[in-house]
């Protein structure tokens, strides 16, 4: 499944596997299965469907520069095969963009091989209410997000940057101090050191509260997203089970 970055839509679909081994995703969902193999084969250059789903988690996750991801409305997918048939060409025989085709979406996974790119389009359907379990994934996944983001906060350059001015912080505030005790030998530079040394120390300062803040405010949105999707699932297994 796939949300929307502004909103909570949701687009989804189950893409089962034929072997005998079971395969489970967080990306399945349900609406009429689609053989990603016999997908494949249509477009001349046929996966098996382990391979298939290795090329996607590779696209999703960045792992690989020969496989991408594009998400795509029933619009854009229109054009691009106007496009690729040429303005001459007679448009194929699909029906027209109704509400319900205009609300579907396509994943489409290029893999770019030597000289050629093969387009393997997946069909999404809009979710409208989202299932118990796509809520209980979403859940587990804002958690572990949410967890990553505090272990980063601790462990990160983040943390390590607002250390090191702390450090920084307390050295500019014993020369400081060094300085004032000394003032009785060169009154004028010290002064003009003092003020020098005080204004470096405000500025860190301000530096390291900007800091605490943003990290702060990451951690709330995490927060506040794991909270909506907490009261949607409670939602709708309340509604499941009436």
């Amino acid at each position: 499944s796939v949300k929307g970055g502004a909103d909570s839509d949701r687009w989804g679909a189950h893409f089962p596997s034929l072997c005998t081994r079971p395969f489970t995703a967080d990306y399945m969902l349900t609406m009429d299965d689609i053989d990603v193999e016999e997908l494949t084969k249509k477009t001349g250059n046929f996966k098996r469907f382990y391979t298939f789903v290795n090329m996607l988690m590779s696209a999703l996750q960045h792992k690989s520069e020969s496989v991408f991801i594009d998400l795509l409305t029933y619009s854009d997918l229109e054009l691009y095969r106007k496009r690729k048939l040429g303005k001459s060409a007679p448009s194929p025989n699909l029906p027209d963009p109704v509400a319900a085709l205009n609300n579907k979406r396509y994943l489409i996974l290029t893999y770019a091989v030597e000289f050629d790119r093969v387009h393997y389009p997946l069909p999404l359907n809009f979710v409208e209410t989202p299932s118990p379990a796509m809520l209980q994934r979403t859940i587990r996944r804002l958690k572990q997000t949410l967890l990553e983001t505090r272990t980063a906060s601790i462990d990160g350059p983040a943390n390590k940057t607002l250390a090191s001015m702390q450090a920084e912080n307390a050295s500019l505030r014993l020369r400081i101090q060094q300085l004032q005790d000394t003032r009785e030998d060169n009154q004028d530079d010290l002064s003009s050191s003092v003020v020098h040394l005080k204004r470096q120390l405000q500025e860190l300062s301000t530096l390291y509260q900007q800091l605490r803040k943003e990290s702060a405010k990451e951690i709330q949105a995490l927060r506040d997203q794991l909270e909506d999707h907490t009261r949607r699932y409670d939602v709708a297994t309340t509604t499941t089970v009436e």
